[in-house]
């Protein structure tokens, strides 16, 4: 192959040679991301998030939107309209506060914040990875530190997320399921030698990958883990929509790779599209995936079963999370660096193209849950409080 191409035509053809096995492990073209030795940022207690250091492959780098647009100004909310066709307003409020390292994020890999907050029947879920690790939940009224209850302790949290009836985190290199039924314990579900970076469930079964390896790792419900399709590149995010799994492998310089995916029963693999200039965060649901890509960033739905792939929104400040309800798509956009106090929430409704920003000026988003009427989004905090200061918000919505 002639690697002077463009790395877009090398990755056309490389796709065009992919075979759609159970066992697929030759299409590992792109030479792996070694981000730990080339973005190593030293021990997280004692040097700031690599983004702030040295950037990571969701695209959310110190100084890089000014190599294309100059930062965009956080617009007034335009959110949700009411009956008479006028924007309605949303109120937000802060909830608990002063929470420790908010979120689950790897010391491996590109080092982006995966996640780390749920909704379910009332109460709230969230993992901490700073003084004191573990599993945190809370009434969705609560507002003070002693309706606080932690579930379990961690080591610190690397990645997470959520289904209907339970929350799976890694607790480094662990995967460990808590369901929400009341009087549940932690389980271990599997184990890596790695940090497990990217997670996504499908039922009883969880999709995963651990540090840089390009492995795309299958756990089924009776426990068993096997290893349906290897990416091809560094895997650096994963959801299932439809009846597939999705994720983006990359290459070394983290900004330039494929989307991906394969069947939930590990067949059937295929190249989606190109990925140029970053990779952000992904979600999905039963008919659409939602991911974004580039720097600014743009959101891209794509609709599962007929391959239809339409951007619906652009020039967004990062994108962290990505979580979907019936009727939307829902984001938050972290902001500009260094300080990212210009933080935005967002949502596109399915059958639009135009988005709705729900709540503006918000210090670095990391992640969000939806409910009925309502948004929960994790305030990372600041770096000069090392991230001691970290939020829970509530986004009513009318």
């Amino acid at each position: 192959m002639d690697w002077g191409l463009p790395v877009r035509t090398i990755l056309r053809s490389l796709l065009l040679g992919w075979v759609a096995t159970s066992a697929l492990v030759g299409c590992t073209e792109l030479k792996h991301a070694t981000p730990e030795a080339a973005n190593d940022p030293g021990d997280p207690e004692d040097a700031e998030p690599a983004e702030e250091a040295e950037g990571d492959a969701d695209g959310d780098r110190k100084g890089d939107r000014s190599k294309t647009k100059e930062p965009r100004a956080p617009e007034k909310p335009n959110g949700p309209i009411d009956e008479g066709g006028k924007p309605a307003p949303t109120l937000v409020e802060e909830l608990v506060t002063g929470r420790s390292r908010l979120g689950a994020r790897s010391h491996q890999g590109f080092r982006p914040w995966r996640s780390g907050l749920a909704v379910h029947d009332g109460r709230l879920y969230w993992v901490e990875g700073g003084t004191q690790p573990g599993i945190y939940s809370a009434p969705v009224t609560c507002k003070s530190e002693s309706c606080v209850d932690k579930l379990a302790k961690l080591t610190r949290p690397a990645s997470f997320t959520a289904t209907d009836t339970a929350i799976w985190v890694a607790d480094t290199n662990v995967l460990k399921k808590l369901e929400f039924a009341p009087g549940s314990e932690l389980k271990t579900v599997a184990s890596h030698s790695n940090d497990i970076v990217n997670l996504a469930v499908s039922g009883k079964d969880v999709f995963w990958t651990a540090g840089s390896s390009s492995a795309i790792q299958w756990t089924n419900g009776g426990g068993s883990t096997s290893t349906p399709i290897y990416s091809n590149g560094t895997p650096v995010g994963m959801a299932v929509a439809g009846s597939r799994v999705f994720w983006v492998g990359v290459d070394i310089s983290g900004l330039n790779g494929l989307l991906q995916s394969v069947k939930t029963d590990g067949t059937g693999a295929r190249g989606v599209a190109d990925v140029a200039g970053g990779f952000h965060a992904m979600g999905g649901n039963d008919t659409y995936l939602y991911y974004a890509k580039g720097r600014p960033a743009a959101i891209h739905r794509l609709t599962v079963a007929t391959g239809r792939d339409e951007v619906v929104a652009e020039d967004a400040l990062g994108v962290a999370e990505i979580v979907l309800d019936a009727t939307h798509a829902y984001w938050v956009e972290p902001g500009d660096g260094p300080d990212f106090l210009n933080g935005q929430v967002r949502r596109v409704a399915h059958d639009s193209t135009e988005p709705e920003t729900l709540a503006v000026s918000v210090v670095r988003p990391i992640a969000l849950a939806v409910a009925p009427k309502r948004v929960y989004v994790a305030s990372a905090g600041t770096p000069s409080a090392d991230w001691n200061d970290g939020k829970i918000l509530q986004i009513s919505l009318p």
